[in-house]
């Protein structure tokens, strides 16, 4: 158990402390994040195109604290 959770922390290790602290980034599924009306959505949550930066990855991923509001940072796999 402790070495899966040690591979899970390297993995997330990239993410920003501006967007999260690696405490509320979380990978997410790439088709679940919409753009309408100049903002980002998923699940409820926005985030302002500013917020939005290439994975690293390649993958989806969300920072954001709470279940509904306004996301701090958003990683999508495939823009630059």
């Amino acid at each position: 158990m402790i070495a899966l959770t040690t591979i899970w922390l390297l993995a997330h290790a990239w993410y920003p402390d501006a967007c999260c602290h690696d405490q509320d980034c979380h990978p997410v599924p790439c088709e679940e994040i919409h753009y309408v009306d100049g903002l980002y959505t998923y699940r409820g949550i926005y985030w302002m195109k500013e917020r939005v930066q290439a994975s690293p990855d390649g993958a989806c991923h969300a920072c954001f604290h709470g279940k509904t509001g306004w996301g701090q940072c958003l990683f999508v796999g495939g823009i630059s």
